[in-house]
């Protein structure tokens, strides 16, 4: 298992760096399962979300998982809104 941990609170804008790493990610390398951490965050845009969709897509197509752990929040009102809890698991 990968555990990415969000910090300082907040996901705004991708940078273009992290667009053009998360480009180059080679799913074939990843685990079987990819959970992102929320513990820390307590706000994240359109941005943010966009790069969670692109990642579960692409790990999705190769029979990988990706969850999200601890969301809450403004994260989790926004994300439920856009129905990405739907799609991609929440764990607690």
């Amino acid at each position: 298992t990968v555990k990415v941990n969000i910090k300082d609170g907040k996901i705004t804008a991708i940078d273009p760096i992290a667009g053009k790493v998360l480009g180059l990610l080679s799913i074939a390398e990843l685990p079987k399962r990819l959970v992102l951490d929320f513990s820390d965050t307590t706000f994240i845009d359109s941005s943010g979300i966009g790069a969670m969709v692109f990642l579960y897509k692409r790990i999705e197509k190769k029979g990988q998982k990706l969850s999200l752990l601890n969301v809450s929040g403004q994260p989790h009102k926004l994300m439920s809104l856009l129905r990405v809890d739907k799609t991609i698991p929440f764990i607690e």
